[in-house]
C-alpha cells in the first residue's frame, strides 16, 4: 500500500509540476503582451496630448484630436477649444471652402469636431454638412470621398442637407458606390485588381454600421474580410503600395474593431502565433510608432497607430465603435443640448433616415465572418487620388515612403479618368510610379510573404523558456532520485 501510494504521489507531483510551468508560461506571455499595449498606449496618449493641434490638417490635426477624443485622454483645458478655434479661422480665411477637389477634408474635420462634441452645422455660421450634399463633389474622389462622407455622416446620425443640384447625396448612393468598387475577389483597391489593406479596411469600416441590415452589404464585407486574411503576410504584416507599414496595420485593426471582431484573438488574422495587436506594437518606438519596423519616430504612424489602439480598447471595454459618436450627445438628449469634457455646447442632430436601410449596432457576430456572398461589381483601373480621409499629400521621406494612410494623408495616384465626376491629379500620377520603383528596392530588405516571425519579446520569451526548464528539471530530477531510492529499497528487500 505504501508503495503505491508513494507512487501515486509522485506521478501527481511531476503532472503537477508540468501543469505549473505550462500555466505560468501562459500568465507570463499574456501579460507581457497586455502590459507592453498598456504602456505604449499610455506613452502616446502623453506625448500627444503635450502636442498643439495644427488647425485643419491631415497630420497633427483631425486624427491627433479624435485620438485624443475617443481615448478620454487627459488633455489641457483649452485644448480642443483651440483645436475649434482654429477650424473656425481657416473656415473664415478661406471663406468656407476648405477644398474644391477633396471633400474628405469636410469629412475629416466633422468627424474632429463631432468627437468634441462641437455643433458641425453652425461653426462661424457655416454648415459643414452641406459640402457632403452634392454626390458629384463628393465622388470626384473615387472610392475615398464616399467611404469617409458615410463615416462623417453616420458619425451622428446626421441628416443630410438638401443640395441645389439634383444630385443629393443619400446613405443608398454612398452604399452602392462603394459597393459598386468591390473586386470581383473581394476588397478594394484604387488602381489595379489587387486589393489595398488601407482602402479595403476603410470600406468595411464604412460598411460595418449596415452588417446586420443589408445582406448585400454583409457578402460585402464578408469578403473584403476574407480578402485582408488572404493578403496579410506570413509575419502578420500587410504592405500597401509595396512597403509593410504601420499605418496598414492599424487601419485593419480599426475595421475589424468597428465591426466587433476582437483583433487580438481572431484567428483568421493571428500568424505564428502572433496577433494584429503584437504586430502593431513592433512598430513602436519612444512615444509612438515609426512607419517601417526599425525606423524612427513618425507623426502620421503615431496617430494612427494610437487612434487603432483607441478602437481596440473601446471595444474591449463595450464602448461605441470609434466613429460612433453618438456617446458623445447622450448626456443630454432631452434639451438637445450636450456638453463635452471640456464643457463645449453641442447641438444632436437626428437621422432623418433619407435611406431604405435601417442601422443597426456592431455585434460579436461578425467574428463568424464567411466569404460567401453575391460577387460585387468591379471598376479596375479607376483613377483616383488615394488620400485618407482627405489628408492631403505631405511626403517627407526621401524614398516617398510617407504612406498617407487611413485617417491621415497617404497619397496614391490616379490613372485616367474613370468617369465624368473622377478627376485625376497628374502629380499623384507621378508620386506612384515614382514610390512603386523606389519601394521595390527599398523593400528588398523587409519581410517578404514566405518569412519567419521574430519572437514577439526575445527577453520575455526566453525568460519563459529557461522558467519552464528549470521546473521540468527540477521535476525530473526528483523522480529519478526517488525512483533510484525505490529500486534500493526493493533490492534491499529482496
Amino acid at each position: 500500500m505504501y508503495r503505491l501510494l508513494k507512487k501515486t504521489f509522485i506521478k501527481n507531483t511531476f503532472c503537477l509540476c508540468v501543469f505549473l510551468a505550462m500555466l505560468f508560461s501562459f500568465s507570463i506571455t499574456s501579460f507581457s503582451a497586455s502590459s507592453k499595449e498598456k504602456s505604449c498606449y499610455e506613452q502616446i496618449a502623453k506625448n500627444l496630448a503635450n502636442q498643439t493641434p495644427v488647425g485643419v490638417s491631415s497630420i497633427g490635426g483631425e486624427w491627433l484630436v479624435i485620438g485624443l477624443a475617443r481615448g478620454n485622454c487627459s488633455v489641457s483645458t483649452n485644448y480642443f477649444t483651440d483645436y475649434k478655434e482654429k477650424v473656425a479661422q481657416a473656415l473664415k480665411e478661406k471663406d468656407g471652402v476648405l477644398s474644391t477637389t477633396k471633400y474628405t477634408e469636410y469629412s475629416r474635420v466633422i468627424l474632429a469636431l463631432t468627437s468634441i462634441g462641437e455643433d458641425v452645422t453652425d461653426v462661424l455660421g457655416y454648415n459643414l454638412l452641406s459640402c457632403l450634399a452634392d454626390f458629384s463633389k463628393v465622388k470626384r474622389q473615387g472610392i475615398n470621398g464616399p467611404i469617409w462622407a458615410l463615416i462623417a455622416l453616420d458619425s451622428n446620425n446626421y441628416a443630410i442637407p438638401k443640395c441645389e443640384n439634383s444630385d443629393n447625396t443619400t446613405r443608398e448612393k454612398l452604399i452602392d458606390y462603394i459597393l459598386g468598387k468591390e473586386l470581383s475577389t473581394g476588397g478594394w483597391t484604387l488602381v489595379g485588381n489587387t486589393p489595398d489593406p488601407d482602402v479595403t479596411a476603410m470600406a468595411v469600416t464604412a460598411l460595418s454600421k449596415y452588417y446586420n441590415s443589408n445582406e448585400e452589404v454583409k457578402n460585402a464585407v464578408d469578403k473584403g474580410i476574407t480578402a485582408l486574411s488572404d493578403i496579410q503576410k506570413s509575419s502578420g504584416n500587410f504592405s500597401s503600395g509595396g512597403t509593410v507599414n504601420c499605418e496598414s496595420v492599424a487601419q485593419v485593426i480599426m475595421c475589424l474593431s468597428s465591426l466587433g471582431i476582437n483583433p487580438d484573438t481572431d484567428k483568421r488574422f493571428i500568424c505564428d502565433g502572433k496577433s494584429l495587436i503584437d504586430v502593431l506594437l513592433n512598430f513602436s518606438v519612444s512615444g509612438g510608432f515609426a512607419h517601417q519596423r526599425g525606423g524612427e519616430y513618425n507623426q502620421m504612424a503615431t496617430e494612427q497607430g494610437f487612434y487603432a489602439l483607441v478602437a481596440y480598447n473601446r471595444l474591449l471595454s463595450g464602448k461605441t465603435a470609434i466613429f460612433d459618436m453618438t456617446d458623445v450627445f447622450k448626456s443630454s438628449n432631452s434639451d438637445n443640448n450636450n456638453t463635452n469634457q471640456n464643457g463645449n455646447k453641442s447641438t444632436t442632430r437626428n437621422d432623418s433616415t433619407n435611406s431604405k436601410i435601417a442601422s443597426s449596432s456592431k455585434s460579436n457576430n461578425s467574428k463568424e465572418n464567411s466569404s460567401v456572398g453575391n460577387t460585387a461589381k468591379t471598376e479596375p483601373n479607376q483613377g483616383v487620388e488615394k488620400e485618407v480621409n482627405g489628408a492631403t499629400s505631405k511626403k517627407t521621406n526621401t524614398l516617398n515612403e510617407e504612406k498617407m494612410v487611413g485617417n491621415n494623408s497617404k497619397t496614391t495616384t490616379s490613372k485616367k479618368e474613370n468617369s465624368n465626376d473622377e478627376k485625376v491629379t497628374e502629380a499623384s500620377e507621378d508620386l506612384l510610379i515614382n514610390k512603386e520603383q523606389q519601394n521595390k528596392t527599398g523593400d528588398s530588405s523587409q519581410e517578404q510573404n514566405g518569412e519567419k516571425k521574430q519572437n514577439k519579446d526575445s527577453g520575455t520569451s526566453v525568460y519563459i523558456i529557461v522558467f519552464a526548464v528549470i521546473i521540468l528539471a527540477v521535476a525530473g530530477a526528483v523522480f529519478i532520485v526517488i525512483k533510484k531510492r525505490k529500486q534500493k529499497v526493493f533490492k534491499g528487500e529482496k
